[in-house]
């Protein structure tokens, strides 16, 4: 049949759709929690001033965030301290931090 061993090509076949599956529950349970870009330690930019609640992008994300230690103004660089659900806890980003980085 079309010079294919139906067994062997029917493996083939179910292999790769079972990765396909795989990657795809993979990506979906990253958008879910954020995995992806909302980790202790990643960079991002506050988007409106956090006194001490606010919005900040990470990985071109928008996340609400809570300042740690004061106000931060819009546009200043932040680094992520700690997650709470669908908040982040975000400080000021050093200039030491972003070269470490």
């Amino acid at each position: 049949m079309c010079g294919f061993d139906s067994p062997s090509w029917m493996k083939t076949f179910l292999c790769a759709c079972r990765q396909l599956a795989v990657c795809w529950q993979q990506r979906q349970r990253d958008k879910r929690t954020g995995a992806t870009a909302a980790r202790v330690g990643a960079h991002g930019v506050g988007v409106t001033e956090l006194a001490p609640t606010g919005f900040v992008t990470i990985a071109g994300e928008l996340w609400a965030a809570t300042a740690v230690g004061g106000r931060l103004a819009p546009g200043a660089p932040v680094v992520i301290v700690g997650v709470n659900g669908v908040r982040l806890a975000v400080a000021a980003l050093v200039r030491d931090q972003a070269h470490a980085s």
